[in-house]
């Protein structure tokens, strides 16, 4: 198993911080998870949300390659239906060249769920689809918090997991 971050760069109205100051702690944060040892942090793409759920990950990433230099970079969600493909793969391109390599754009055949039970389904559409089913990949999101004291902690946290999981 590998793990990862994913970092949506949202910046609530009720919790605000200055832009600039929330994507500098945001890239701070991706330098701290390679320092950690994770194996890669993932983002991925939204438009029209207040509070700037991030609506190009392509560019952000361009800056954690910039200031990383092992962690992968992926995208969870690229809606590449939105350009031209030249666009696309210049875009990548610009990222993946300088990042030696680091760049994971979506997870192709990948299934974006942790879900045991889906496995065997999916390899079967790979199968169908004339993919090699031994290519499976599996990748999902799962919130955890570390705490000393996660009854503690619960409080200063909830109010924020809550406005996530609602939006």
């Amino acid at each position: 198993m590998r793990v990862g971050c994913y970092l949506d760069l949202r910046n609530p109205p009720r919790w605000a911080r200055p832009w600039a100051e929330h994507a500098t702690r945001t890239l701070e944060r991706c330098v701290e998870a390679e320092r950690l040892g994770l194996d890669s942090v993932w983002c991925s793409e939204h438009h029209f949300f207040e509070d700037g759920y991030l609506p190009q990950p392509l560019t952000f990433l361009a800056g954690v390659a910039a200031t990383t230099s092992r962690i992968r970079l992926g995208t969870a969600v690229y809606l590449a239906a939105l350009r031209p493909p030249v666009q696309v793969a210049e875009e990548a391109a610009v990222v993946d060249l300088p990042s030696g390599g680091r760049l994971e754009l979506g997870l192709g055949e990948g299934l974006l769920s942790v879900d045991p039970a889906l496995l065997e389904p999916y390899r079967a559409g790979l199968a169908e689809g004339g993919h090699d089913p031994g290519s499976a990949r599996m990748a999902g999101l799962v919130n955890f918090m570390l705490a000393d004291d996660p009854d503690a902690a619960w409080p200063r946290v909830r109010d924020d997991l809550a406005y996530q999981w609602d939006t």
